[in-house]
């Protein structure tokens, strides 16, 4: 008798055992929290935006368990399975997320979820983007009822590796690529603790990317003004900040005798998602722009008429103005003749730029000069035209009847009221004397061998406000 009692025992035990054992959770992996590297003092922050974030689970992928705990967990029991297949990871909030453990991490991330208004220039700023893909979850519910055997919810123990890519919007190609994993938990039961920790998890993995030592390198940049120092050569007095540009050779003929120097003398900046157009005023790489095309961007790519595409940096800006010097490196380059004689009402006039799409790159059009006004709000003085512009324009060339430089596209009234979307003829530029003179630009007559971009300083970037 006793020996059959011990067998039944024996048996029930195993049985107990198979049974927990078949609800025991999924194995979880230990995931090291790691802690950002430090920001240096003297270093600035490149401006990064979240992208998107996708679940790459196979539908029906077993991913944890409902599981038995003694006195603890209620059914159900039994395996837990991808029900969703693909899924874009902002439909759970993983925007705002990435977001937080960026920021915590001191990094400069747009796009603040709490700001109810997006501004586009806010995001046109940064010059990278982050993706992320979850290719692996884990999760594990324990079913929880209160003490009046009612069901409350859950609690969740997830995990989660996501595959993340980082993107450089003006090499426009992924430039790191890595993963990191992430563990998170929900201790209080609930009906959506599920997502919860799954929200967690995905914190963890961001923090665990915030803190990966190549992707600081690759968003960080020395500070410019750490060495700041004024070179030797300058033909002005030390300190006075201005930059002698050597005066180009004026056209005195039609401008279509040379309009293909003037269209190789105009290029195309993009910042981000955005782009306007600008041009060279000196053969070894200085360009001019607006301000609102470049943002607060140090770096923009620049297109050339041949598609090339390289890196320009910004110099100097004057917001007021509202325009901003930018460098390339090179010689040779194209530079447009400056006319000192301010515009005359209904000369004919030229602009030149990339209206509403890239692949319209040094569009012509024509007008007269409609008026040159001085507009009450700030003082600033602007040349009315009736020349053909659109979003895209701003920072490209006003062109007098032989092509000399005259004014910069700023703005313009449509019919919509939004300049990126069609032109009604009346459109205003910057006239390009005082867009110098706000810069710290001066033309003049300097020897073959004199280089406006030795002579400048080095105090960069700033505001010639």
């Amino acid at each position: 008798m006793g020996k059959q009692y011990t067998a039944h025992r024996t048996l029930l035990f195993a049985a107990m055992t198979l049974l927990f054992a078949a609800c025991a959770p999924l194995p979880m992996k230990d995931v090291e929290q790691k802690i950002a590297p430090a920001v240096r003092a003297d270093a600035e922050q490149i401006p990064v935006k979240f992208s998107k974030v996708q679940i790459k689970v196979r539908r029906g992928t077993k991913i944890g368990r409902f599981y038995y705990r003694p006195l603890v967990c209620v059914e159900p029991f039994g395996d837990i399975t991808w029900g969703q297949g693909r899924v874009s990871g902002r439909d759970i909030e993983f925007s705002d997320i990435f977001f937080e453990e960026m920021e915590a991490a001191d990094y400069d991330v747009v796009g603040d979820p709490d700001r109810l208004f997006e501004q586009n220039d806010e995001m046109a700023r940064a010059e990278y983007r982050i993706a992320g893909s979850i290719d692996e979850i884990v999760l594990n519910l324990c079913n929880k009822i209160d003490f009046f055997s009612r069901d409350i919810g859950s609690i969740s123990d997830g995990y989660v590796k996501v595959k993340w890519q980082v993107y450089s919007n003006r090499q426009r190609k992924v430039v790191y690529s890595t993963s990191t994993e992430g563990r998170g938990k929900m201790d209080q039961a609930s009906f959506d603790s599920h997502i919860v920790a799954i929200q967690n998890a995905f914190g963890s993995a961001t923090a665990n990317l915030a803190a990966d030592p190549k992707l600081r390198e690759i968003l960080t940049r020395a500070d410019v003004n750490a060495d700041a120092e004024t070179l030797t050569g300058s033909a002005r007095a030390p300190g006075d900040g201005f930059i002698q540009i050597p005066k180009q050779k004026p056209y005195a003929s039609a401008l279509s005798g040379h309009i293909n120097r003037l269209r190789n003398a105009t290029v195309t900046i993009g910042t981000g998602d955005s782009f306007g157009s600008g041009f060279f005023i000196s053969e070894d790489g200085l360009l001019i722009t607006n301000n609102h095309v470049v943002g607060d961007s140090r770096f923009v790519q620049v297109q050339l008429i041949s598609g090339r595409e390289v890196t320009g940096e910004v110099l100097r800006r004057h917001k007021g103005r509202d325009v901003a010097l930018v460098l390339v490196e090179g010689n040779g380059f194209t530079a447009l003749p400056i006319r000192e004689a301010p515009a005359i009402v209904s000369e004919e006039v030229f602009a030149i730029g990339t209206p509403r799409n890239r692949e319209l790159t040094t569009t012509v059009s024509k007008g007269i000069v409609s008026a040159v006004r001085l507009d009450k709000r700030d003082g600033l003085e602007r040349i009315q035209a009736d020349v053909d512009i659109h979003g895209g324009n701003s920072g490209g060339p006003l062109l007098d009847a032989s092509g000399n430089l005259i004014g910069i596209s700023v703005a313009g009234y449509s019919s919509a009221g939004d300049f990126t979307k069609s032109s009604i003829g009346l459109n205003f530029f910057i006239p390009i004397a005082d867009a110098l003179a706000r810069l710290k630009l001066e033309p003049a007559d300097l020897p073959k061998n004199y280089s406006a971009v030795k002579s400048l300083s080095k105090i960069i970037p700033g505001d010639a406000d």
